[in-house]
């Protein structure tokens, strides 16, 4: 029995599920992922990232620039309220034999002003089967994303960009100038 706790944490540190089912196995690591992001655990984003992206810049750069963007984030008044995976789409094989799936996100940030939402979606890249996934961000727009990943199967479904929502705090209405109609 210990044995087997071991090579579940193991797994798990590994970026990896215990999940047999594919579509089970993309979507928890996909809320890994949302979580790693809101609790700021940069080493598991990063341990859930495609290869690809190292061949780009080293992990420990990497984890660097997270934190960067965060601050400058932070210096500007804006923080994370929530994040999101939605349920994910059935994994489609690829030519390169991999599994892909996408999974839909809804990233809500506190602004100084505004809580602005964001839709958008991960595309998870199995080379296992399903046993193991990471994610490409889809944040810039389908279309981008398919331009950078060529492999990508035509029956993967994308989920088209949406504007960002902006819901407007009461406390910048409450204070703001008193609107004049007609006249005087």
């Amino acid at each position: 029995m210990p044995q087997l706790l071991v090579i579940a944490v193991f797994c798990l540190a590994q970026g990896q599920t215990l999940a047999k089912d594919p579509l089970e196995a993309l979507q928890a690591t996909a809320k890994r992922y949302v979580e790693a992001v809101v609790k700021h655990d940069d080493k598991t984003l990063v341990s859930l990232y495609p290869p690809a992206v190292f061949e780009r810049v080293d992990r420990a750069r990497l984890i660097e620039l997270i934190a960067h963007d965060r601050d400058e984030m932070k210096k500007k008044g804006l923080s994370i309220k929530s994040f999101e995976a939605g349920p994910a789409s059935k994994p489609v094989q690829g030519a390169d034999g991999q599994l892909y799936g996408a999974v839909p996100t809804t990233l809500v940030l506190d602004a100084p002003e505004a809580m602005i939402t964001l839709k958008s979606f991960l595309i998870g890249v199995s080379k296992d089967q399903g046993k193991t996934w990471v994610y490409i961000d889809g944040a810039n727009s389908a279309d981008a994303v398919r331009r950078e990943y060529t492999d990508l199967p035509e029956e993967l479904i994308l989920p088209a960009k949406q504007k960002p929502g902006y819901q407007l705090k009461t406390s910048v209405l409450e204070s703001a100038e008193p609107v004049k109609t007609g006249k005087p």
